[in-house]
């Protein structure tokens, strides 16, 4: 499963999300800050 942090969640629920094994990545880091909603919703 992976999961998409939304820039509206603190940047350290990312690594809690990884420590129990999952693939995540947070928006801010893939250059979708200040995106649409349905822009975030494409990328997850």
């Amino acid at each position: 499963m992976n999961f998409l942090v939304d820039e509206n969640m603190p940047r350290s629920l990312a690594p809690k999300i990884a420590a129990l094994g999952f693939t995540v990545q947070d928006v801010r880091d893939i250059g979708l800050r200040g995106h649409p909603d349905s822009e975030v919703m494409e990328a997850a």
